[in-house]
């Protein structure tokens, strides 16, 4: 009946249905909301992943054409990269991909690791909240022969964007840019794991009706039929 997704729920939340179900993008995200979030204004149940996408290095034509090894660990992607090619993320602060990211540069390349944030910094001075408006800024910016930033995603928003599915960035996106981002896969980093989490709120004793809503829901999203139809949102695909 009243399902959240991707955000974190607001405790301050009085006024207007409040969710009884939570789809993040990432663990990560519920470890933290229960952080911040009194437990007796909202209780959390355990995070049950319903879908994964592997975070990625997306690159366009050009710098792919310089790269040997689709899937190597963090720091040979980084020693292979173009010299000059700019490494570009979301807000960390906003984005589960780009803090899940960020910590898995710093834990491949301990060395390297400030002077790939300070690279990071610099590169998005006015980070975008999230992967789709960053790739849907892109698009309207490649540059000429299929050169670019090296963007740090999920391998599902690559998808989209290949397939024209970014919002604000018309269709087909590569088909009039020329510009298909190709996907590279670190060993070392980590996925999104999209759970999903029921939420009980402060003074509510849900109704027995709305509990079995609830537990169907959560069983069809873990079913075959669940299965096949995440397949049109680009999750749990293969390497492209």
């Amino acid at each position: 009946r009243r399902v959240l997704f991707r955000s974190p729920p607001d405790p301050g939340q009085s006024i207007g249905p409040q969710p009884d179900i939570w789809l993040a993008d990432s663990t990560a995200d519920v470890t933290w909301a229960e952080s911040v979030v009194p437990r007796d204004v909202v209780r959390f149940a355990p995070p049950v992943s319903v879908a994964w996408s592997p975070l990625v290095l997306a690159v366009t034509s050009g710098v792919a054409g310089q790269l040997p090894n689709r899937t190597a660990s963090w720091s040979t992607l980084l020693a292979e990269l173009p010299a000059g090619t700019r490494l570009v993320r979301p807000n960390p602060r906003t984005s589960a991909s780009a803090l899940l990211q960020t910590v898995a540069l710093y834990q491949a390349d301990t060395r390297g690791s400030l002077d790939v944030e300070r690279q990071l910094i610099q590169a998005t001075a006015s980070p975008a909240e999230d992967s789709q408006p960053m790739l849907a800024n892109a698009c309207t910016k490649q540059p000429v022969n299929g050169t670019g930033p090296a963007y740090l995603v999920a391998e599902a928003d690559v998808i989209d964007y290949n397939q024209g599915d970014i919002d604000d960035c018309g269709k087909p996106t590569p088909v009039v840019l020329n510009t298909p981002l190709t996907a590279y896969y670190p060993t070392d980093a980590p996925a999104l794991d999209y759970p999903f989490v029921q939420l009980t709120w402060r003074d509510e004793s849900p109704e027995s009706a709305r509990l079995r809503a609830i537990a169907d829901f959560r069983t069809w999203l873990t079913s075959g039929g669940g299965r096949r139809d995440r397949k049109s949102t680009r999750l749990n695909s293969s390497h492209i």
